[in-house]
């Protein structure tokens, strides 16, 4: 072991040349910085491969894997997981840039806690100015660090869910392997189910900072899932019929998971065109009385609309417990202007 290097990073590309830099710079400035960040170009057209090697003459750690066409966002980072070295493995993209701080209290937790499957910070999400929209998970695990032990694990996600944004974790390779790692057929959720799987064997360690900040893209595979109700509905059937083989996962989760996913289809798209309202009624509306009222929502427009919808699908799904979303947002405004990574405390394992 002592011979491992102790994290690989891997960044999925795919015509990302102005975001690649900023990407690789906040990497490799972290202390300490990963051992070998493996960028796994996915057939770009731009200037990207130029890009990287420019970068790779800056960054001496810095490793090149070329597609040779596209094959998508899983298998790219699949090929990534197949070369890495490291004990541990950061799954991250070109739309993220990790926060000072992050990798250090990573390792601390994860040395600390060697049974943890993954160490899991927050995510900070922002557009393409730089402005803040939105910070996840909506809701904590915790209100400091903490490690949860996997017969706990479940107990959280009937309250919560979606804990677990994948630009800010850092994942034991070995749990992430045992767990059956990513699976191309959940597309977009392949990093959220294999987070759910690592948890409910190996407990994970959890700190209230921000460990990454992602760039919201448009065009990315999570909203182009959330977007299309026949791609959405195969994700997730297809991850329920994963769930019901895999033992680790409690039955009653399902059902939750469900009606979750279906919230969330509803929540990403809650201010798009009528006509891409109305496409999504199977998702979010499956019966018949649910697809009239739904239809009927869509046309109220703007601002209203979106509003009207939002409360319709929380009052409907009830996706997490709302004591839990207001705990955190209450830490979150008596955290302000906090220098992210300054805790020492590395948690307990209740």
């Amino acid at each position: 072991m002592n011979d491992t290097p102790w994290l690989s990073a891997i960044i999925p590309n795919y015509n990302d040349s102005r975001l690649l830099p900023r990407a690789i710079s906040a990497l490799a400035s972290q202390d300490p910085p990963p051992a070998e960040i493996i960028v796994v170009d996915d057939g770009s057209t731009d200037d990207s491969l130029t890009v990287i090697e420019r970068l790779r003459l800056e960054t001496p750690s810095l490793k090149l894997l070329r597609n040779e066409r596209n094959l998508g966002v899983i298998p790219t980072l699949n090929r990534g997981l197949a070369a890495a070295r490291g004990r541990y493995v950061y799954l991250g993209s070109a739309n993220d840039s990790v926060a000072p701080g992050f990798f250090a209290i990573a390792r601390r937790m994860l040395e600390a806690h060697p049974d943890c499957g993954f160490f899991s910070a927050e995510c900070r999400i922002v557009d393409g100015t730089g402005r803040e929209v939105a910070v996840r998970p909506p809701a904590r695990p915790a209100q400091r660090p903490v490690c949860v032990p996997p017969h706990r694990v479940p107990a959280l996600l009937r309250r919560i869910d979606n804990v677990f944004p994948s630009s800010s974790v850092v994942l034991r390779r070995a749990a992430a392997e045992e767990a059956g790692g990513l699976d191309p057929a959940l597309i977009s959720f392949a990093d959220g189910y294999l987070m759910r799987a690592v948890a409910l064997r190996h407990g994970f360690c959890f700190a209230p900072m921000i460990g990454a900040n992602w760039t919201i893209d448009t065009s990315g595979a999570s909203l182009t899932t959330a977007s299309r109700a026949d791609i959405a509905l195969v994700v997730l059937k297809t991850a329920q019929a994963k769930m019901r083989e895999d033992p680790h996962f409690p039955p009653s989760y399902l059902d939750l998971f469900e009606g979750r996913w279906r919230f969330g289809a509803g929540r990403v798209n809650a201010g798009a065109d009528r006509s891409t309202l109305r496409a999504l009624a199977p998702v979010v509306a499956p019966g018949p009385t649910e697809a009239a009222a739904w239809r009927l929502l869509a046309l109220v427009p703007g601002r209203a609309g979106r509003l009207v919808r939002l409360v319709w699908l929380t009052l409907r799904f009830r996706p997490f417990a709302l004591s839990a979303i207001a705990a955190t947002q209450f830490a979150r405004l008596l955290e302000k202007g906090r220098t992210p990574g300054q805790t020492k405390d590395q948690g307990d394992c209740p």
